[in-house]
């Protein structure tokens, strides 16, 4: 940080308490994970309507539908995470539409209701019962 000269800018928070009330006061919500199993933030920016750009690892993409909820890019590529940045600070109607999109999928597929549905339904299926 001091030797880009941007502290000024730029603050480390560590643990927080108050994470809904921070993705409340963002615009875009970004992971540059080098590796991430789910992605379970994501959901959260996801259900606070933010668009997202995260780098396409592990089970990020399952989370993110490229081009819908947000822009996924290579991971150590900080010219696309910039560019996918840029794209969206710059086009306001894409911003909302992948954040209404987000909104839906987060609550269609990643709900505690779809997650209970989906266990009961992966237990059923190796009991050998139909639902």
């Amino acid at each position: 940080i001091d030797r880009l000269g941007i502290s000024e800018v730029t603050r480390l928070v560590g643990w927080r308490e108050d994470v809904a009330e921070l993705l409340d006061a963002c615009d875009i919500f970004v992971l540059t994970s080098l590796n991430e199993g789910l992605g379970l933030v994501l959901v959260e920016a996801m259900a606070k309507k933010l668009p997202i750009v995260a780098t396409a690892v592990g089970g990020v993409p399952e989370v993110v539908d490229d081009g819908q909820t947000g822009h996924l890019v290579p991971a150590q590529d900080p010219s696309a995470i910039a560019s996918a940045i840029t794209r969206l600070a710059a086009n306001k109607p894409d911003r909302t539409a992948f954040g209404q999109n987000g909104y839906v999928r987060a609550h269609q597929v990643f709900s505690i209701e779809q997650t209970v549905a989906h266990t009961e339904a992966l237990y059923r299926d190796l009991l050998g019962k139909s639902s």
